[in-house]
């Protein structure tokens, strides 16, 4: 795999040779000074251009970077084709057989009032045009936990209880994609909300639980990482329900932990409630 020195030599004298390209920037994990890179950690970079079109319509440029593994482009899908003549970005997400992942965005200059008004860490690697004014900052706040308003608490609790009740359900109708769907992209979704929350209050929302959450563990002891751990079932419809009611106490307990440091009440009856409607339905082969 080659270094992150090579990968930016190679992004930026693709830019250097292509006069059309008048800036180069970069975003995601390897701009914000907070994030711990690897070799998996993408390169995000943004071309500033007057013409996407080329781009679009002629990709063999992508074979300067490498071997191809598969590619992505998002903002052209069956579902809601791009208009080629829109001048709106276009990203291309490509997998090199080598490892590495560069995600090129071509942004139109004429989006650059919209694109300075993004708030996540932006590095300026090259510029070639002294009047453009691009946004350049290395603070991470657009990362960091958001402070939840009492109205976005609430929905929380209500949801995660109001959906406990169908993994309930999944698992006495043993149909096992169904409760393992509520439970693995809803509950543990939510209750990961309320996680991160918690770590929000204790850090003055100033620490980012990252994507897909996977910073939490680093602000939680080892034994709240075990237990956690435990709301995450296999295809048994007991340890599914196990995980359930391990996922009910723990977001029992974050919640408070929030409702108390945030100054929101918090309807423990109604918890209470729904913790002993789950418990008394126990499957009998549970």
């Amino acid at each position: 795999m080659r270094p992150e020195g090579e990968m930016l030599e190679v992004i930026l004298r693709f830019a250097q040779e292509d006069d059309t390209i008048l800036a180069v920037t970069m975003n995601g994990s390897r701009a914000n000074g907070e994030c711990v890179t690897d070799e998996y950690s993408d390169y995000d970079i943004q071309y500033l251009v007057r013409d996407i079109r080329p781009y679009i319509r002629d990709r063999s440029w992508i074979g300067h970077f490498g071997d191809v593994l598969i590619l992505q482009e998002p903002d052209d899908w069956f579902s809601h084709p791009y208009d080629i003549d829109s001048q709106e970005n276009y990203a291309f997400l490509v997998q090199f057989q080598d490892g590495n992942r560069i995600d090129f965005t071509f942004v139109n200059v004429r989006n650059l009032e919209r694109f300075n008004a993004e708030e996540e860490p932006r590095r300026v690697l090259l510029c070639k045009d002294n009047g453009l004014r691009i946004r350049e900052t290395l603070h991470a706040g657009a990362y960091w936990v958001k402070r939840p308003s009492k109205g976005e608490f609430d929905d929380a609790v209500n949801e995660f209880l109001w959906l406990s009740l169908y993994v309930l359900k999944g698992i006495h109708r043993q149909e096992l994609s169904y409760a393992k769907s509520f439970l693995d992209h809803n509950e543990i979704d939510l209750l990961y909300t309320m996680v991160s929350w918690k770590i929000g209050c204790a850090h003055r929302f100033s620490v980012s639980a990252g994507k897909a959450y996977k910073n939490v563990t680093r602000y939680l002891t080892d034994g709240e990482t075990e237990r956690l751990g435990r709301v995450y079932s296999d295809g048994n419809f007991p340890r599914v329900y196990d995980s359930l009611l391990i996922a009910i106490d723990l977001f029992e307990e974050y919640a408070l932990q929030v409702a108390d440091a945030l100054g929101y009440p918090l309807d423990r009856k109604q918890i209470e409630s729904i913790k002993k409607y789950v418990r008394d339905r126990r499957p009998a082969n549970a």
